[in-house]
Parts: C-alpha cells; structure tokens; sequence
C-alpha cells in the first residue's frame, strides 16, 4: 500500500486521532494522538493489508520551543507622549513551553511497505501508551527514550534508568538539560567531575 492509502485506512478507522502527514516527499510521518498510539499500532500490525509486523526502532525526542506569536504592531507614540517600558514578567514573554516527540519506525516483511508515526505532546507530563505488548523487543528502547528524554510509557512493565545510573538527576537530551558539576557515585561518599 501506499502512504495515501494508508493514511485513508487510518482516519477511517481512527477519525481525528490520526493527524496531519509531515514531509510527505521524504519519508512520509504520520501525527497520531498520543493517548490512541497503541490502538493504531495494533491495528497496524494485525490489520491483514497493512501487517506491519516489524518495529525497526523508536525514538524520543525533546524538540525545541514553539516559536511565540509574532505581536500586534503598536502605532507609533505621538510626540510628547511619554509611556513607560513594561515591567516584569509581561516584557519578558512567556515562558518557553518545550515539547516532546516519539517516532515509531514499523516495517511490513508480507507487504514491503514501511510506516512512520509520531506522537508529539508537552513535555510536562508527557505520557504515551507502552507498545511493548505488541512488539516485547521495544522494552529497552522505551526505557532509553525515558531515560535520556523524560517520555513516561503508560504500562510499561519496567519502566527504570537503563543507560544512566538509577540516581541520576534529569533526562541529558533535553534541549535546557544543565549538566551538573559533579556527580556522586551510588553507595559512596567521592564526588566525581562530569566529564572525568
């Protein structure tokens, strides 16, 4: 099949979850929602037309913040019109808000066809449906998302650190991560230079 057809079976069967399809002249990657992810996986594997029964990888990913919403042009101030710069929080902006993304890269070996879903969200509290009971070989590759991203899967059967150390502080592939000066080693009182 190919991703046109794909994506028409998708919204038939999924509706408003499935989104929009980005760099379609490229590798085409379809938006998902991300609390209907598992749904649309399973369909996709089991689905006889589609049968992706191969997940090559995921990856997780901490994208950069949405740019803010370009401001109304302020008419010029009459002459003599005195008016103060603004204060605080307001002359600053907005806080940036950051996102997250997973991409799931799935493989059909009966059709030959290749499918690309994304989930993108919030990054507070960013939470998607595990897929590990569909393909139990993703297990270590949620957990490196978690661990280097933040991205909690809902359900996942052990959901823990897998390169970093059980005790470390923060997900390092986050866009504002600080890397901390010194790191202590579990169990011992030494104090370790990052980077040593």
């Amino acid at each position: 099949m190919d991703i046109e057809s794909i994506v028409a079976k998708l919204r038939a069967r999924f509706g408003d979850a499935i989104g929009p399809v980005e760099q379609p002249e490229i590798e085409p990657i379809i938006l998902v929602e991300p609390s209907r992810l598992a749904d649309v996986a399973a369909f996709l594997r089991d689905d006889p037309d589609l049968a992706c029964d191969y997940l090559m990888c995921i990856t997780g990913l901490d994208l950069p913040p949405e740019e803010p919403k370009k401001k109304e042009k302020v008419p010029p101030k009459k002459k003599g019109e005195d008016v103060p710069p603004p204060e605080g929080p307001a002359a600053q902006g907005p806080p940036p808000v950051y996102r997250t993304a997973v991409v799931y890269n799935l493989f059909s070996y009966r059709h030959r066809h290749r499918v690309t879903l994304k989930v993108v969200m919030p990054r507070d509290g960013a939470h998607v449906p595990t897929v590990t009971h569909l393909w139990p070989a993703v297990d270590w590759h949620e957990r490196e998302a978690y661990d280097l991203v933040g991205v909690v899967f809902d359900g996942h059967p052990d959901l823990r650190r897998i390169l970093l150390p059980d005790d470390w502080e923060g997900h390092p592939l986050r866009k504002d991560y600080q890397v901390q000066e010194f790191y202590e080693i579990e169990g011992s009182t030494v104090r370790v230079p990052r980077g040593w």
